[in-house]
C-alpha cells in the first residue's frame, strides 16, 4: 500500500479491530475507499458532519461551530448517517461483526 493511502486508510475508523481477524472474506474488501463511497452516496449535509468527526477526527462542538449549526444537529446527522451506512453494509450481505471484527 503506497505512503497516501496507508495514511487515508488509518484516518478512517471503520475498519477491522487490528487484534482480531476480520469475520469474513468479504469484509476484508470493505477499505478505506469502500468506506469514502459509501459516506459519499449521504446527502451532503451528513456527509460533511460525517468527513468532519471520522476523517478528520473533529469533535461535535468543532463541527457545529465550522459548519454552524448546532451541536444536537451535528449529533443527529452522526446518528442518522451511522445507521444508514449500517443498513447500507447489511444490504451487501456484511453485519456489524464483520466490520467491527
Amino acid at each position: 500500500m503506497k505512503d497516501g493511502a496507508a495514511a487515508a486508510d488509518r484516518k478512517w475508523r471503520w475498519r477491522t479491530h487490528p487484534n482480531r481477524p476480520p469475520a469474513s472474506g468479504r469484509a476484508i474488501r470493505y477499505s478505506a475507499n469502500c468506506w469514502r463511497k459509501l459516506v459519499a452516496t449521504l446527502p451532503e449535509a451528513p456527509r460533511m458532519v460525517m468527513v468532519l468527526r471520522y476523517q478528520e477526527d473533529l469533535e461535535p462542538a468543532e463541527i457545529a461551530a465550522a459548519l454552524e449549526m448546532p451541536v444536537a444537529t451535528v449529533k443527529s446527522h452522526l446518528q442518522r448517517s451511522l445507521a444508514l451506512l449500517r443498513e447500507k453494509l447489511a444490504r451487501r450481505g456484511i453485519g456489524e461483526s464483520g466490520w467491527t471484527g
